[in-house]
């Protein structure tokens, strides 16, 4: 059988033939990266696993990633014994001994000799060569090589004598975060997936990389935390995920439309990427759709030439092996969208079986349609829902509206430039536009695209008032009109109201009583 992988000098250009190659298939895939999480007890160390398996599938992979850590972390290279002497400006003859032993450097010939250190000669090694002379020279005499050798063992004495006694501590750092640049991505792959690598036991011209690489993170969870609006609904479904999260059971997240929740969600899975992953359900109802894209959010191979049976088995070890918590948005796309069907939810039977039976967390995150949908299939189907409420472990249902404090809130956080008055513009479109939050976001681009027209990087009030006829027509129609002035009679003479013990009297204004009121 031919190989279809090859083409003639000359034949036409065939896209498809750089498909294979490596720059495209830079992630780490979870079903072998979970395989190596089994193998781990501590937790951390398996959460920095599948956080690293994470990083790799996104853009720049773990070649951004290693760029950027050293970047920030790369003063932290070096063995015990350097970070120990680490304010030391010279390294004396003892500790660079101890410090060529710990980051295994080359041979002392080659970095960092000492003084009076030279070569050893291997006599054997000059046994051969002197064989190898005596064929080639044509020398009879062995005391003529053997004079050679002593020439050279004395040559090599004078060059050691000439060795330092130390080095600069600098020159050691610089030697491991070479080596680092050019050989922590390929210590992380094999930490992601050999057995035999481990967290404990970090290269040699890296001691502190466990904690270095916390640490980053934690500093990235930090920065991205920072200006970032958490609303009171926000603060419900960090709640309720970090519930499902530590308890290893599956919530229920159900509010309107509009509300912030997807942003939310992906802020939440964004900081805990480690222990959870973002799922947005298809709308499409077949298997291979929704298999495919859980696939693609854990990063197993979700290939057009796989079958979907196979996609599954895939998942299924993937998902039990690393423990992954399932985050469902859009999760009443998991029913049924077909009114005429009569069969049982098969994506929710999976999630049942295949996620929450082996001790996975998952969360629905949901519209009201979620019952909806849910009622209706029962009514249909006559299938008995009670096998999903008794695996929901948290229901959590969210309010209609937000405080006026968290519009006001997100509206300074997308223009943090504005005015009170335009703060107050934008609350009052959110709450009188079906958009809601939806619509501070888009009216503050809008806002900002105006102003860039007309030559401002700030927007001002006339950007916002054209970018609300923009982003939204209804309300120019809807917008008051001055009333026209009418000419009025002369209102009558006002009425005051007095009590007077039991009894209420209306008392016109000259003093006469109109009325009595018991």
């Amino acid at each position: 059988m031919s190989s279809t992988r090859h083409a003639n000098n000359g034949s036409p250009l065939r896209q498809e033939k750089f498909a294979s190659d490596p720059a495209f298939n830079n992630d780490l895939k979870a079903s072998a990266v979970a395989r190596k999480c089994r193998l781990l007890s501590d937790p951390i160390h398996k959460e920095l696993c599948l956080h690293l398996q994470y990083i790799s599938m996104q853009p720049g992979g773990l070649t951004l990633f290693v760029a950027d850590f050293l970047k920030h972390y790369g003063n932290r290279v070096g063995s015990p014994t350097m970070r120990k002497h680490m304010n030391r400006k010279i390294f004396g003859k003892e500790v660079v001994r101890t410090v060529r032993s710990e980051i295994h450097s080359c041979t002392i010939d080659v970095e960092f000799p000492l003084k009076g250190e030279a070569e050893d000669i291997d006599p054997f090694e000059w046994e051969v060569e002197k064989a190898i002379r005596y064929a080639e020279e044509g020398l009879e005499n062995p005391d003529t090589l053997s004079e050679r050798i002593a020439e050279i063992r004395a040559g090599q004495q004078r060059e050691a004598d000439c060795f330092p006694d130390s080095y600069p501590a600098a020159t050691f750092f610089d030697h491991c975060l070479d080596r680092a640049k050019h050989g922590l991505e390929e210590w992380l792959i094999g930490f992601c997936l050999d057995p035999d690598i481990k967290l404990d036991n970090p290269p040699t011209w890296f001691n502190e990389l466990e904690k270095s690489i916390i640490d980053y993170f934690n500093d990235c969870r930090a920065d991205s935390a920072t200006g970032q609006v958490v609303t009171a609904i926000g603060k419900e479904i960090n709640d309720a995920l970090d519930y499902a999260l530590e308890e290893r059971c599956m919530v229920h997240i159900n509010g309107m439309e509009r509300l912030g929740k997807t942003h939310q969600v992906k802020q939440w899975c964004a900081a805990h990427p480690g222990r959870a992953r973002y799922i947005q359900v298809p709308s499409g109802q077949d298997d291979l759709s929704f298999f495919r894209e859980i696939g693609r959010a854990l990063g197993t191979a979700a290939g057009s030439s796989l079958k979907t049976t196979q996609i599954r088995q895939q998942l299924e070890d993937a998902i039990q092996d690393s423990g992954l918590m399932l985050v469902f948005d859009e999760a009443h796309l998991l029913w049924p969208q077909n009114k005429s069907s009569r069969s049982a939810p098969r994506r929710i039977s999976w999630l049942m079986t295949a996620v929450v039976n082996k001790g996975v967390s998952a969360a629905l995150i949901s519209t009201p349609q979620f019952d909806k949908y849910q009622k209706r299939l029962v009514e249909c189907t006559g299938w008995a829902d009670g096998q999903l409420e008794g695996r929901i472990a948290f229901r959590c249902d969210l309010p209609d509206i937000l405080p006026r404090s968290d519009l006001a809130a997100l509206a300074a956080f997308h223009l943090p430039e504005a005015g009170k008055e335009i703060i107050d513009a934008l609350c009052d479109y959110a709450e009188g536009s079906g958009k809601y939050l939806a619509g501070i976001e888009w009216l503050a681009k809008r806002a900002r695209f105006v102003a860039r027209r007309f030559g401002r990087s700030v927007p001002d009030k006339s950007d916002v008032r054209q970018a609300m006829r923009d982003v939204d027509p209804a309300i120019t129609r809807a917008a008051p009109q001055k009333e026209p002035k009418v000419a009025r009679c002369k209102p009558p003479a006002k009425t005051k109201q007095r009590v007077c013990g039991p009894a209420a009297r209306v008392v016109h204004s000259s003093g006469k009583q109109l009325e009595t009121v018991a």
